[in-house]
């Protein structure tokens, strides 16, 4: 009686309904169908009342949905995955940071994919405004961040709002990836480190051989047997199936396995004459045994040369592995390590195999506040880390607490050549002594 009465009393002949679709309810517009079909059916009421219903596709089957309203309207989306990156650019386009437009500097294949993800004008509007805020704010003192950087953060800030939050905590799955490279880095080097060690051992093993390969390695072989066989003037090895072996014979793989195959062999002297004398009766097994055979021809299977070979390249692999980028390092062996924890977030994993999200991600969560570093030298820190090369002479008012901030791979290819920076390395004043000989070693190679 109160809802006809309030339409009575009105002159309201359409009612919208949004929202209430968030429900996942169908019995809320059972009941609104049922109200408006009283309100229409009411004496009172001489005029017709419509109700309007705004809500997703899902919420009635295709059949339902045809017998539930009378007029079905289509609503076209403004902004899907795949037009949502033209939108963007036109609302950046309009947009100003340090007199340039907001856009300048983003690449391209970067707003791509992250628009992928964006299917809401509305998240399109808040990307921009966020963007805009930060861009300006963050570098209104004058310093230099990576815009993609910073707008890969606004993406992660609006598509993963929990991430974003854990980031800000340090904790969380993307926090743990990022501070765990340092650690993956220091176990792959060891493992090197190791292989290093066990190939410089067989290298002196390899040094005290007497034998210079397999085949000079069988004929000592033979030449044991012959000693122990007591006949001296043996020539062949007579086996234990009647058959004979001459020293060619023997050095050859069908030859050396037939002679080990055998239970007993003898020195056997002049084959060709019935009687041939033959020497004592060896065991070829018990003799390469005693020869430690197996060990001296798994020793000759790589040369001097090999072994030279791979600790030079396990070597090159440590020292380039030492001044990796996280973000190259996330595309081949350390991406193979969190690629599965990030199924679900295919954003992020892009984002930290192309290095707009990186160990550098700190920088772009807040403001920078000048004290143990002045604003130039952040903005050194951050030209180093962008792969800049600086004036030999460019002035570093901390030099020991830019050291400390600076990855290896910020100093190798000459990057490093700062004098401040060399001079206090070689001071040996920073605190991780085995980072600064790292260091000054890479900036000096």
């Amino acid at each position: 009686d109160e809802i006809i009465y309030c339409f009575e009393r009105s002159e309201i002949n359409v009612v919208v309904i949004e929202d209430l679709d968030r429900f996942d309810i169908q019995d809320i517009f059972f009941r609104l169908r049922e109200i408006n079909f009283i309100i229409r059916r009411s004496p009172q009421i001489k005029r017709p009342v419509h109700f309007i219903y705004a809500i997703r596709d899902e919420m009635f089957t295709v059949t339902d949905k045809t017998k539930f309203f009378d007029l079905i309207i289509p609503i076209i989306p403004v902004v899907n995955s795949e037009n949502s990156r033209e939108k963007l650019v036109e609302l950046m386009r309009d947009r100003k940071v340090a007199s340039k437009p907001l856009s300048d500097g983003l690449k391209p294949k970067l707003i791509e994919t992250v628009c992928y993800y964006v299917d809401e004008m509305r998240l399109i509007k808040n990307i921009v405004n966020e963007y805009d805020i930060y861009a300006n704010l963050l570098t209104q003192d004058g310093l230099v961040l990576d815009p993609n950087k910073l707008f890969a953060m606004v993406a992660v800030r609006n598509l993963y709002p929990e991430i974003y939050a854990d980031l800000l905590k340090r904790k969380g799955v993307v926090h743990t990836i990022i501070e765990g490279y340092a650690t993956w880095v220091s176990g792959e080097t060891n493992k090197m480190a190791l292989a290093i060690t066990h190939l410089r051992e067989r290298r002196a093993e390899r040094e005290l051989e007497v034998a210079s390969d397999l085949l000079h390695l069988r004929a000592c072989v033979w030449y044991e047997f012959m000693s122990r066989g007591a006949l001296n003037s043996a020539n062949s090895l007579w086996l234990q199936d009647q058959s004979p072996l001459t020293l060619v014979e023997f050095v050859s793989d069908a030859g050396f396995e037939k002679a080990c195959r055998s239970a007993n062999v003898w020195p056997l002297f002049d084959l060709n004459r019935y009687g041939s004398p033959k020497g004592n009766a060896l065991q070829p097994l018990a003799i390469l045994n005693e020869l430690s055979y197996e060990t001296r021809a798994a020793r000759l299977e790589i040369s001097l040369e090999e072994i030279d070979t791979q600790l030079g390249l396990l070597q090159k692999q440590i020292a380039k592995l030492k001044t990796m980028p996280f973000k190259e390092a996330s595309i081949s062996g350390y991406g193979e390590t969190f690629t599965e924890r990030l199924k679900d977030c295919k954003l992020i994993t892009y984002l930290l195999h192309r290095g707009f999200l990186d160990t550098d991600y700190t920088d772009y969560l807040g403001y920078f506040y000048e004290g143990s570093l002045t604003q130039s030298d952040k903005n050194l820190i951050l030209a180093l880390g962008r792969g800049e090369t600086l004036d030999v002479g460019t002035p570093i008012s901390n030099a020991e607490r830019v050291a400390g901030k600076l990855d290896l791979d910020s100093l190798d290819k000459g990057k490093g050549i700062l004098t401040y920076l060399i001079t206090e390395l070689a001071r040996h004043r920073v605190e991780d002594a085995d980072n600064r000989n790292a260091q000054l070693s890479l900036i000096l190679k």
